[in-house]
């Protein structure tokens, strides 16, 4: 992510990309992408020391939950003390690193490293903008389910990212998390369109400062296509359209997870199809069919580049009638094991014995 001219905080993009993919669902703990990028997050921590510091963090996590106090953050401390890098960034890593366990105080825990961190350095932005993709992390639905904390979890990140802003102004990275907390805002249902308001400002804002973010790129053209399905205005459509258009998709496939791109093919010519344009929508539901077909799955049905087929099954069902793109569709369903998600796709469905072939181990399909 980022163009050739970095800002001072623009430079934070290898330490903290790990952390934006995941906020992002763009990869899982165990994607290799993942423990690439992780092992960027320990900036600043010397190769011979960083088992040190995972020694140092293991001891801090002990057994079960983590509880944090002074005196545990002392200790972890005082084992990190020869490790030549700031107070605040040791803190920062700590909390990095402990993001996803379970803390017996729930995000109050977790915020308790982050504030630690400020306190020890309260002009570095890397620690806020850390500070915010935490939170972000946390006040979703299964992590936080009660409605009021991540309500004020959620009012959290706002404050901390835009401290973060004000240290370091006209960041692309930051304004793309700050648009990501607006468009996942836990009251977002609520007030769709003013909260997709404000997303799409701060998305327009990380273009605006980087061209080349790929990520304010996609999740602009999201905005778009949400606003368009939830109002079914023909403005929103062709907004859509031209959103996921100028999505580089050479950088979407190098820099995150192969369903990024994939999935964003599909969006896009659903958003066709929706804005009147039923010929472009053809040709692209076409070459995204063939794209698939051409995927070898796994023992388990599945494939790391297909996640589901939601737009092209809603549109084909809902949107207009194409015989031969519906028959494909019903075969691909079937291959990836997603019957049951796409019941309706089958109503009076007779099995093609073409459906043979594509399910049979014997084709390396």
């Amino acid at each position: 992510m980022g163009s050739s001219s970095f800002t001072t905080f623009g430079r934070l993009t290898s330490a903290i990309r790990w952390a934006l993919a995941l906020l992002s669902g763009a990869v899982k703990p165990d994607d290799s992408r993942f423990k690439a990028s992780e092992n960027r997050s320990m900036r600043g921590i010397p190769q011979d020391r960083k088992s040190q510091f995972d020694a140092a963090v293991r001891a801090f996590r002990g057994d079960g939950e983590i509880c944090v106090t002074d005196a545990g953050l002392e200790v972890f401390l005082m084992e990190t003390r020869d490790i030549e890098i700031p107070e605040e960034e040791k803190l920062r890593q700590l909390a990095i690193s402990t993001e996803h366990d379970i803390f017996a105080e729930g995000w109050t825990g977790l915020r308790a490293i982050y504030e630690a961190a400020a306190k020890a350095n309260s002009q570095d932005p890397y620690v806020f903008f850390s500070w915010g993709i935490s939170a972000h992390s946390w006040y979703v639905d299964y992590r936080t389910p009660e409605l009021t904390k991540r309500l004020a979890i959620a009012s959290e990140a706002e404050k901390v990212l835009t401290i973060a802003h004000k240290l370091e102004p006209q960041d692309s990275h930051i304004a793309y998390i700050l648009g990501l907390i607006y468009y996942d805002h836990p009251a977002g249902d609520e007030d769709l369109k003013t909260y997709l308001s404000k997303a799409i400002s701060w998305f327009r804002r990380a273009l605006e400062w980087d061209a080349d973010n790929e990520m304010a790129q996609l999740y602009l053209a999201h905005c778009y296509h949400d606003l368009a399905s939830h109002y079914s205005e023909q403005e929103y459509w062709e907004l859509a359209v031209e959103a996921y258009e100028n999505v580089d998709q050479d950088r979407l496939i190098c820099n995150w997870p192969r369903w990024r791109a994939v999935k964003c093919r599909e969006q896009l010519a659903a958003c066709y199809a929706w804005s009147g344009n039923q010929k472009k929508a053809e040709r692209l539901f076409s070459a995204f069919l063939d794209e698939i077909e051409a995927l070898e799955l796994d023992e388990f049905r599945s494939h790391d580049a297909v996640v589901n087929l939601d737009e092209l099954v809603d549109t084909l069902t809902r949107k207009f009638d194409n015989a031969g793109l519906l028959q494909r569709t019903r075969v691909q369903a079937r291959r990836f094991g997603f019957e049951k998600r796409y019941e309706n796709l089958f109503d009076g469905d007779e099995p093609d014995p073409l459906i043979g072939y594509f399910l049979s181990p014997l084709n390396g399909r």
